[in-house]
C-alpha cells in the first residue's frame, strides 16, 4: 500500500515554466509518487481546512526526485483562484516559503512498465502528469516509444518548452505540437487544434495505451478520435480532466 505524506514543507525553488504558469519545488524525503499521482496543498495556517487545499498534479517524475530529493508541481494563474492568485504573489511565494502538503492520491499513469509504444494527448496544463510520465519512459522504459500530442492556445502558454523540446530529441520519442492561436510569423510549427486528422496520419490504434488529460471538452475530443475513429479498446484509453 501506497504510504501517505503529510506535513508541512518549505518551497526550494520558483521556476517560471509559461505565461502565468510557475512550477514549485519541494525537498520531501522518502516521498513514493508515480507519474499520474497529484497532491493536496494549503498554507500551514489553513491546513485543517479542507474547503482551502487545492489539487496538483506532481510534474516531476519519481527518477527525478530519486536523484535531488524534491518533488515538484506546476501552477497555472487563475483570476480569482484562492491559492493561485497568493502563489503568483512575490510577497507570499517565493523560496523558503512554508506549504502545508498532503499525497500522494490519485489514479498512476502505468498500470503496466512492459509498454511498447504509448500516446500522449495534453491541452494546456493537461501537460502536468503527462511530463512527469515522459521524464519515467525516458528513465525507466527504455524500450518503450512515445508520440506526443500537445496542444495549447499561444505560444507563450508553452509549458515546459525546454523540457518538451530535449525530449523529443529521443529516438524514441516523437511530438506533434499545435498552437491554436498565433498572432505575426514567429511559431514555425502545427497550428490549430488536434483534429482527426492529425491523429489518424501519425498513428495506428494498435499501441499500447493512450493517455489524455485537460479540460473536459478536449479529453471528450479525443476520447472521440481514439475511440470511434481509431476503434481502439476503450481498456487501452484513461484520462484525466477538469471543468
Amino acid at each position: 500500500m501506497r504510504k501517505l505524506f503529510q506535513g508541512i514543507v518549505e518551497v526550494n525553488k520558483v521556476v517560471s515554466e509559461a505565461e502565468d504558469v510557475v512550477s514549485l519545488y519541494f525537498g520531501i524525503r522518502d516521498f513514493e509518487y508515480e507519474p499520474g499521482h497529484f497532491m493536496m496543498v494549503s498554507f500551514p495556517e489553513e491546513a485543517e481546512d479542507k474547503k482551502k487545499r487545492r489539487a496538483y498534479f506532481i510534474a516531476t517524475s519519481p527518477t527525478e526526485s530519486e536523484k535531488d530529493g524534491l518533488v515538484g508541481i506546476t501552477v497555472r494563474f487563475v483570476e480569482g483562484g484562492y491559492l493561485s492568485r497568493k502563489f503568483f504573489d512575490s510577497s507570499v511565494m517565493r523560496e523558503g516559503t512554508k506549504l502545508f502538503v498532503a499525497g500522494p492520491f490519485g489514479r498512476e499513469v502505468f498500470e503496466k512498465k512492459n509498454l511498447r509504444r504509448v500516446v500522449f494527448f495534453a491541452g494546456g496544463s493537461g501537460i502536468v502528469p503527462i511530463r512527469s510520465a515522459m521524464k519515467y519512459v525516458c528513465d525507466r522504459m527504455p524500450n518503450t516509444k512515445v508520440i506526443l500530442f500537445y496542444t495549447f492556445k499561444t505560444p507563450k502558454e508553452f509549458i515546459y518548452e525546454g523540457d518538451v523540446k530535449d525530449m523529443l530529441r529521443n529516438p524514441r520519442f516523437k511530438g506533434f505540437i499545435t498552437v491554436e492561436r498565433v498572432d505575426g510569423n514567429h511559431w514555425k510549427g502545427l497550428k490549430g487544434k488536434i483534429t482527426k486528422d492529425l491523429v489518424l496520419d501519425n498513428i495506428s490504434g494498435d499501441e499500447d495505451m493512450f493517455y489524455a488529460c485537460g479540460s473536459t471538452q478536449f479529453v471528450r475530443e479525443i476520447e472521440e478520435i481514439v475511440l470511434k475513429f481509431l476503434g481502439v479498446d476503450r481498456n487501452k484509453f484513461k484520462a484525466e480532466a477538469w471543468g
